[in-house]
């Protein structure tokens, strides 16, 4: 399984991460009596959007370990967790878009600001 690449750096940005762990009780309403509750997953799983901030260095790597190592994005990849601290593997949801935050001459003189929209599976 890949690793998030050290080329890429891991600093989030915090104002705007979303995460949004799973219900993983299903309800029950019977014609009589009250709601019954039960676990419907044994793991959850936990939705995350990511504000990032790369060079256009960081991402020409992203891009390259994005298309190349994630085989467009279908591999599952290790990554410190933004919100809970520690490894976990995630997978992504959709490509993410890149938008220029301060252009400069070129893709690598930008800082590119986008949204890493991943799914935490362990």
């Amino acid at each position: 399984m890949a690793a998030w690449p050290g080329t890429i750096p891991t600093r989030h940005l915090l104002d705007g991460l979303v995460y949004a762990p799973s219900d993983q009780a299903i309800r029950t309403k019977p014609d009589t009596g009250p709601t019954y509750v039960r676990r419907r997953y044994s793991t959850g799983v936990a939705e995350y959007q990511i504000p990032v901030l790369f060079s256009g260095t960081e991402l020409t790597a992203f891009e390259t370990f994005y298309v190349t190592t994630l085989s467009g994005g279908t591999d599952s990849f290790t990554m410190t967790d933004a919100a809970l601290g520690g490894t976990a593997t995630f997978v992504f949801l959709e490509r993410p878009a890149f938008t220029p935050l301060r252009p400069r001459s070129g893709i690598r003189g930008a800082l590119w600001r986008g949204v890493l929209r991943v799914e935490r599976q362990s």
